[in-house]
């Protein structure tokens, strides 16, 4: 087998079968035409990133390099595990995916990472601290493996076009009217602007001036806020005006709070577009990525501004400094702040955290009950820079670090299960919220408070069970009755929470 799929290879990339040929079979190699994510055979570019380390650890005798070596081999084992055990692409794959890049990137890219270490937690770092780093995230991606494998994860079964067919389908069939879709997105600008009131206009980085309950409101509201406001806004309608303004809202109060998501608003209204029915063209993407790397960069001068945040200072800071801003744009700078996670982990590691802070962290109830205000100003660096979750963990010890990574497996593969049992809407819903949650846990973890993670993976298992219980239930309304039984007929998935 392995002959006839080298000799397939090299006849695919031989001048002779020309170039279009040749991108066929390759890309047949990295996974099957049509499939959202040919990421089957990562654990082959893992396995080659580790032979790329071992080889400068051996070079440049570097004990950095040959801890990033042992953690992408063991990458590509857990990767060639959940993908098998799932039978293709699963959403639990992408945790292992991220801590594992990280750690590369941080290999490569160190003398900007302990730059960008000094300038946002005020450390050096040294190479030991990029050693712990990569061994607490070695021990979370196999613990996580673990986890994930207990129940079982299950793949997500769906090519570019069923996706593009499954959202355009979506977002014609949604019940709800352009006017309440509207409705909700003005009302998620209004928990945000009650939330931080005036200091939108002119005040501090994460100062709020509302009552305290408002702003874990803005964190749920906001990301739903401006998808149903896109929506509306990329369809033909006598809604899509006041749709459009509301989204340009949502860029004021982005901008106004120095908040990164204002780099995520590009992708927002890709996805609104094709929930919309509008097809996503790749200069589309194109523009939409450029775009994110400017607000992005956007977002991160805002905060570190003399004069604070908020529309009227960074309104003067934009239009003072507009040529500095476009041309301080340094990828390299994005990338150590965002990998920035491995002496980051290491350093929280090194401090001491109350042993009683990781109930709260783990806690599913909101924060006022699990008592998280009045532990959160102590885990973090700076006002701006909070403890990730790798760091939380290592400082409560291996112990915790094992069950708290195991645990979030369990319950992201077990989301991805009660997905794989629905069919139609559902299960594009289901699975994209499983998808989308396993990729904002996979960053959260390098980013941001244990507790922030831990809600992350909270939402997936609650979404989708909630959506489960729509198909079961709600859903038999719309199914045609048994002519036999009088009962509704069964789904074309399983009604079976878990098989």
């Amino acid at each position: 087998m392995s002959v006839t799929n080298s000799s397939d290879l090299n006849q695919g990339i031989g001048v002779s079968s020309g170039p279009a040929h040749s991108f066929r079979k390759i890309s047949r190699w990295f996974g099957h035409p049509g499939r959202l994510l040919g990421v089957s055979k990562l654990r082959y570019l893992a396995v080659f990133g580790g032979i790329v380390a071992a080889i400068l650890a051996i070079a440049l005798n570097s004990p950095p390099a040959a801890f990033v070596a042992v953690g992408l081999w063991l990458a590509g084992i857990e990767l060639m595990v959940l993908t098998r055990a799932a039978g293709g692409f699963s959403a639990v794959v992408l945790p292992v995916l991220t801590v594992s890049g990280s750690v590369l990137v941080a290999l490569l890219f160190w003398n900007q990472i302990r730059a960008e270490a000094i300038v946002s937690i005020r450390f050096r770092v040294s190479d030991d601290y990029l050693i712990q780093g990569a061994l607490i995230g070695i021990v979370f991606c196999a613990a996580f493996t673990a986890g994930a494998m207990i129940v079982g994860p299950r793949s997500l079964r769906m090519s570019k076009a069923t996706l593009r067919d499954s959202l355009s389908e979506l977002g014609s069939s949604l019940p709800i009217p352009d006017g309440v879709l509207v409705f909700l997105g003005y009302l998620g600008i209004s928990v945000s602007i009650f939330a931080f009131q005036g200091a939108l206009l002119e005040g501090r980085y994460l100062q709020t001036t509302g009552p305290s309950w408002a702003f874990p409101l803005t964190i749920l509201a906001t990301p739903i806020s401006i998808l149903t406001l896109c929506i509306v806004a990329a369809k033909p309608g006598r809604w899509r005006g006041l749709a459009a303004l509301g989204v340009a809202i949502w860029f004021l109060i982005l901008f106004a709070r120095s908040s990164r998501t204002l780099g995520a608003l590009p992708s927002f209204m890709l996805l609104g577009a094709a929930l919309g029915g509008a097809t996503v063209r790749f200069r589309s993407v194109t523009v939409a990525v450029a775009s994110s790397i400017f607000l992005l960069q956007l977002a991160l001068v805002g905060r570190v501004n003399r004069s604070g945040v908020g529309i009227i200072p960074l309104s003067e800071l934009l239009f003072s400094r507009t040529g500095e801003i476009v041309s301080g744009i340094n990828l390299s700078a994005l990338l150590g702040n965002i990998v920035i996670a491995g002496p980051q982990t290491a350093v929280v590691a090194n401090r001491p955290i109350p042993a009683e802070t990781l109930w709260v962290s783990i806690n599913p109830m909101p924060g006022g009950f699990a008592g998280w205000h009045e532990v959160k100003d102590s885990l973090r660096f700076t006002r701006t820079m909070p403890y990730n979750t790798l760091g939380e963990l290592g400082a409560h010890g291996w112990v915790a670090l094992v069950l708290v990574a195991g645990a979030a497996g369990v319950v992201l593969s077990l989301s991805t299960r009660i997905a794989s049992n629905l069919s139609g809407t559902y299960a594009t819903v289901a699975a994209l919220l499983a998808l989308g949650c396993a990729a904002f846990f996979s960053v959260s973890i390098l980013q941001y408070n244990l507790r922030s993670s831990a809600r992350i993976v909270w939402y997936a298992f609650l979404g989708v069970s909630v959506i489960w219980f729509a198909y079961v239930y709600v859903g038999k309304r719309g199914r045609p009755r048994n002519h036999l039984t009088g009962s509704p007929s069964a789904p074309q998935g399983s009604s079976n929470f878990l098989r």
